[in-house]
């Protein structure tokens, strides 16, 4: 499924970091201006491969939420929810 709902709002690291479930509690880029970008679909995650080399069953995440250097344009941190 493509993604949809797509929202990006300019915030600076912290106002972004904080509206994810589980916030980045390590380095902080203070008043870093970022895009935070949310979208809704279908985000497969592959879990590690067994011991036997075969593939885990994917986990579906319904949301998915980015947060961009808004100069430079690198992700700073992505994360996905299941809710």
């Amino acid at each position: 499924m493509d993604p949809y709902n797509i929202e990006a709002e300019f915030l600076t690291w912290k106002r972004a970091n904080d509206r994810l479930e589980h916030p980045d509690t390590g380095g902080d880029p203070g008043n870093t201006r970022t895009w935070f970008v949310s979208m809704d679909g279908s985000f497969l995650i592959y879990g590690p491969h067994p011991p036997d080399g075969s593939l885990n069953e994917p986990i579906d995440f319904p949301h998915c939420f980015i947060i961009l250097d808004a100069k430079t344009e690198k992700a700073m941190r992505h994360t996905k929810t299941g809710d």
